[in-house]
């Protein structure tokens, strides 16, 4: 295990938002309030994490139970009270079967066989129709192949290709694709050939290891698209998906998500993480039609995303209970426990959740106060620094933005979602 030390991070910049703005940038409204109030920047990307340049994907995976995520070798997560994006690990272990995803099975299978069997199947399954469509195609029309997660000139044209024309990015350079899909912190040299055979399903057998691989598409033996992902032990993991924008009818995004939840089914894995969701987001929204549940952070609970969607979809912070709380009633944090790195599937019983956020974390709240008490009382008992200047702020004033000009690291707040409350230290 070789990590650097833990960092706490504002950006400038965010991939997702972009900066544009909008009214929910803020994560609860009395800290908009009170921000607007005294005419503070609006939020900005900011993140807790570490550069990883050795772990095992076992401890990535616990890990990725606990919000965080990985892009090359920087693993973070969110803090989703200062961002100016709210971010939910999703994950799921099916997906419904939409009108939506049926046109599209359909329609991919018309393209790479010609033809669509007409038969009517009132069961139709996404997973036994593709795998079936597929078999019937020309391996020279169509078929994918698993490998390491290693560079080549030809995966970087096609990166490129498809930043440009799907994203706009003019910045693209082959340093930033090895470094955001090739480079990863585990152990490559454990992946043996059985990984492989299993991989591209000519072998039965169950994986022994894991780690990271491209899953290279092939159209008419062109490279069309690839699958970048993590083979954990608890499930798949997509890091990104490429397509060539000359296939854009083709749907093969949709086609890959579904192919890798068949993936892992196939290979007997519980779940298939799609990274973050973001609800107001329109690059990551579309996650929510693979149905799945998502991380609440402060309670590290996972709910169904389909019972809590309606909590979301503002793009402001949510805390989620299952009670007839008060919202005028002050809670304290919550505790978390981290002892079984396993997050609990939270079971709707009354039949509705409810938002408590504005009760724990809403400006003036007991959990700062709670939590600058306890503070203190570990900087006397161990004789640790104490931030006193700062070590709340919910927003940052234009003179304080000023004075941390060109800055990113930043002094990790006392309370922030998924971190382990100071009390319980």
């Amino acid at each position: 295990l070789v990590l650097s030390r833990p960092f706490y991070r504002k950006d400038g910049s965010c991939g997702y938002c972009k900066h544009a703005p909008k009214g929910d940038a803020y994560a609860l409204r009395s800290i908009e309030k009170a921000a607007r109030a005294v005419d503070a920047e609006p939020p900005s990307s900011t993140s807790m994490g570490f550069h990883a340049y050795q772990f095992s994907p076992d401890m990535y995976d616990r890990l990725i139970q606990l919000g965080f995520r990985r892009s090359g070798h920087f693993t973070y997560k969110p803090d989703n009270l200062r961002n100016c994006c709210r971010m939910y690990t999703i994950r799921t272990s099916d997906v419904p079967n939409t009108k939506e995803h049926r046109h599209a099975v359909n329609r991919f299978i018309r393209n790479i066989t010609g033809s669509l069997e007409t038969k009517k199947n009132l069961l139709f399954s996404l997973a036994k129709t593709l795998t079936a469509g597929e078999a019937r195609a020309d391996p020279k029309r169509f078929y994918t192949r698993f490998g390491p997660a290693a560079f080549s000139k030809e995966k970087y044209d096609l990166y490129r290709r498809y930043q440009q024309h799907v994203h706009q990015d003019r910045e693209i350079s082959e340093k930033g694709f090895k470094g955001f899909l090739c480079d990863s912190p585990f152990d490559t040299l454990e992946l043996d050939e059985e990984f492989w055979e299993v991989l591209n399903g000519r072998s039965s057998g169950k994986l022994a290891s894991f780690g990271p691989v491209h899953e290279c598409y092939y159209i008419d033996e062109k490279l069309c698209a690839i699958a970048v992902l993590d083979v954990l032990p608890s499930g798949i993991s997509s890091v990104y998906f490429i397509w060539d924008p000359a296939y854009a009818s083709w749907g093969l995004g949709t086609i890959g998500g579904l192919r890798e939840v068949a993936l892992t089914q196939r290979l007997g894995l519980a779940y298939y993480y799609l990274g973050f969701y973001i609800a107001d987001c329109h690059k990551m929204k579309y996650k929510a039609k693979f149905g799945g549940e998502i991380l609440d952070l402060a309670t590290y609970e996972f709910w169904a995303l389909k019972d809590v969607s309606v909590k979301l979809q503002d793009g402001r912070f949510a805390t989620l209970v299952e009670s007839a709380t008060d919202e005028t009633v002050p809670l304290g944090e919550f505790r978390l426990d981290y002892g079984s790195y396993a997050p609990q599937r939270h079971e709707l019983t009354s039949g509705q959740a409810r938002d408590v956020s504005e009760n724990v974390y809403g400006v003036g709240r007991n959990a700062y106060t709670k939590a600058e008490r306890f503070a203190a009382k570990l900087s006397l008992e161990y004789g640790l620094k104490y931030y006193n200047e700062h070590n709340n702020p919910l927003y940052v004033t234009k003179d304080q933005d000023e004075e941390d000009e060109g800055k990113h690291m930043t002094t990790l707040p006392f309370v922030v979602p998924g971190i382990l409350p100071l009390w319980q230290v």
